[in-house]
């Protein structure tokens, strides 16, 4: 999920253990998913690797469309920073499936040059990141939590992922009901995990968090925020 920089890390748990009930970790539909994950070309032979991202679904199912071992990797840290060394080679990988970029502390830029650093010639990026459809406003940024330089617009990502070399064959936004679908449920699982945990030390916390991100989204969020599917091919 794109995850904005927002909170301690222990209120950060709490979204992840959210996500863990929702489908996708993001404003993904299940037929654009479906649709990217037909339009890869692998087979039971390609080294595929997952980004420690905790989204289930994707690895799940290209497992079993394309009939291949899906790797996941160590940690988004240690993918980040280009520590390749266990991955067992110089541009090993026929694909990675990279479906939470942003992460925290990072650009679209860093998940770009981390998967072509390990894609071989030939090899497929299927990302799912943020993008900003219209300049956030300072005002949004600081209520969001989000980094000014983590997302550029979707024709600057792809003129990055030109100049990372790699050419995009697919792309797809998510429609604005995918937002708010994803949204809602955000809100109203954080919500219920306060409303069952009252005497956790972190219930107030999480109900404040999923209210000023709902507030955040709703007025302001919707109208700048994009999020797209990529499937780009490693030259």
């Amino acid at each position: 999920m794109l995850a904005p920089r927002v909170g301690p890390s222990r209120i950060l748990s709490r979204a992840a253990i959210v996500h863990r009930s929702l489908r996708f970790l993001g404003p993904v539909t299940e037929q654009a998913a479906v649709e990217f994950v037909e339009s890869l070309k692998l087979s039971a032979r390609s080294r595929t690797v997952d980004v420690a991202t905790g989204d289930a679904w994707w690895a799940s199912r290209v497992g079993a469309r394309w009939g291949c071992a899906i790797e996941e990797t160590q940690s988004p840290s240690a993918w980040l920073a280009g520590q390749h060394a266990w991955l067992g080679g110089i541009h090993p990988y026929d694909c990675v499936l990279d479906l939470g970029a942003p992460f925290p502390d990072a650009t679209v830029y860093d998940h770009l040059t981390a998967a072509r650093e390990v894609l071989r010639p030939g090899g497929q990026l299927l990302l799912g990141t943020g993008y900003w459809r219209l300049p956030p406003a300072p005002s949004y940024l600081r209520r969001s939590g989000f980094a000014p330089g983590s997302m550029t617009g979707l024709g600057a990502t792809f003129a990055l992922a030109a100049e990372c070399g790699l050419r995009i064959r697919h792309w797809s936004a998510s429609p604005i009901d995918a937002w708010e679908a994803y949204e809602t449920a955000f809100r109203d699982r954080m919500l219920d995990w306060a409303d069952t945990h009252p005497a956790h030390p972190d219930s107030e916390s999480a109900r404040e968090r999923a209210l000023h991100r709902w507030q955040a989204w709703s007025t302001e969020g919707r109208y700048v925020l994009g999020f797209a599917l990529i499937l780009a091919q490693a030259e």
